[in-house]
């Protein structure tokens, strides 16, 4: 599979390394979960666990409905209810990654979200 073309509705956005940003997906299952970018209306994640970890790949397909929390930090979590748009690998032998938009945008997860996304765009402004 490769990466998809670009067509959102809002721009992604990288998570900078020095955030421990990760999502869990209780229901699915309980592993930490790498966030590779966010935008105003979505998330992508990768869904393969680290394999050194011992855990089982994460069963997910496209139109899956998930409650998922992302985590800021080792006890700061969001609460947000996503749908799986795209899944696909950028390379033969990496991790999958999900693509997936975010379903209710006025609760006070995705506000918090919304609020996390500013501080983001702040810190790639003083970046440069």
């Amino acid at each position: 599979m490769s990466a998809p073309s670009e067509r959102r509705r809002s721009r992604r956005r990288p998570v900078l390394d020095s955030f421990s940003v990760f999502v869990v997906a209780p229901e699915k299952a309980p592993h930490r979960l790498a966030v590779k970018d966010v935008s105003d209306l979505g998330i992508g994640f990768q869904l393969d666990p680290d394999a050194a970890e011992g855990t089982q790949l994460l069963q997910v397909e496209v139109g899956d409905t998930l409650e998922i929390s992302l985590y800021l930090n080792q006890s700061l979590h969001l609460p947000l209810r996503i749908q799986v748009v795209r899944i696909y690998q950028e390379t033969d032998n990496g991790p999958r990654v999900a693509g997936a938009s975010i379903l209710e945008l006025h609760t006070s997860g995705y506000k918090a979200f919304a609020s996390f996304i500013q501080l983001l765009d702040a810190l790639a402004e003083v970046r440069v």
